[in-house]
């Protein structure tokens, strides 16, 4: 089974409604469903909590159904403010063993390239495992995929092959196999380095050519963005940039109330990049990296001369200081 996604058309920021009457759940849900068949890169999908996640490619993009669903349909609910999506993913090959009630599942898992979505493979040639158990396995560890394990992030481009199994004769069910797969997947993910990955943007800004573009670089550099070009025109410049997600939301209020409306801006997902680079989440190690727009797949490193470097801070609520690996190139 293959499933690849393009990592340009992925959502890169999502916010919650929490409707405040059962009347306006129903209300919510079919402005949701009129709103996704008008823009087929809008995501929704409703959590545990009965919280409505709405996912979208751009910070304007998720504003303008905020207003859309307050204003035009009268929704009463609350909605939280936008967040950047974060994923995870794998960096080398591992394999494990899952086994409950004496079914054993094992797995090996192998990471694939950036968009490579999720394959699956069966290479039980002989009756190790019943050949009614392989869907159930397969469903399991999309599962555990879509539900994440470092921080809930869903994890996403790796190949997960069933290598290996047993069962008991008599005795065993499919649910055994699926809760077996499951613990084979997270022990599995646990020994491939998993890294969490952020969504990296870029960024064209359009203004007025008498606007100082010093206080626009200034604050892209506050916002862990690197110029990527600066044009200017009879009367107007185009100032490009690569920076995360995360540090551009609100953005677009900095250019409202400091350049009077005389500057506007776009972003566009371009690809993930490890958050935290160099170290493994959860460490307090610092680290710096170095970026180089000429090379398709920069290397962690040392500073160098001419190149900006980035520090990501990760996702909120987890103090860090490390270096992302942008790539203004790759779309």
């Amino acid at each position: 089974m293959m499933n690849r996604t393009d990592a340009h058309s992925r959502p890169a920021v999502t916010l919650t409604v929490s409707p405040r009457t059962d009347g306006d759940r129903q209300i919510l849900q079919r402005a949701l469903s009129d709103l996704a068949q008008q823009d087929a890169s809008i995501r929704i999908r409703t959590e545990i909590d009965g919280l409505i996640a709405i996912a979208g490619v751009s910070e304007s993009q998720l504003h303008s159904i905020r207003e859309r669903i307050l204003r035009d349909y009268g929704v009463e609910a609350d909605i939280d403010r936008p967040k950047a999506i974060y994923l995870a993913t794998i960096r080398k090959q591992a394999e494990a063993r899952g086994e409950f009630r004496y079914v054993n599942v094992k797995l090996r898992l192998e990471p694939l390239e950036e968009g490579g979505g999720y394959e699956f493979i069966n290479e039980i040639m002989d009756e190790s495992l019943p050949p009614e158990y392989i869907d159930p396995i397969n469903s399991a560890i999309q599962d555990v995929m879509k539900a994440g394990i470092l921080g809930g992030y869903e994890i996403v481009d790796l190949r997960a092959v069933l290598c290996d199994g047993s069962y008991p004769r008599d005795g065993s069910t499919e649910s055994f196999a699926k809760i077996a797969a499951s613990m084979a997947f997270k022990e599995g993910v646990r020994r491939a380095i998993p890294v969490v990955m952020e969504p990296i943007m870029a960024i064209e800004i359009k203004g007025e050519e008498h606007l100082n573009t010093f206080d626009i670089i200034g604050e892209l550099k506050s916002r862990r963005g690197s110029i990527t070009g600066l044009e200017r025109f009879d009367h107007s410049f185009l100032l490009r940039a690569i920076a995360p997600m995360e540090e551009m939301l609100g953005y677009s209020a900095f250019l409202r109330s400091n350049m009077q409306g005389q500057a506007n801006h776009s972003m566009r997902l371009i690809r993930y990049a490890d958050a935290f680079p160099g170290s493994e989440p959860g460490d307090d190690e610092s680290g710096l990296s170095a970026v180089d727009p000429n090379d398709p797949k920069p290397e962690s490193g040392g500073d160098v001369a001419g190149v900006l470097a980035f520090k990501p801070r990760g996702p909120k609520g987890k103090s860090r200081s490390a270096a992302a690996k942008l790539d203004p190139e790759s779309e």
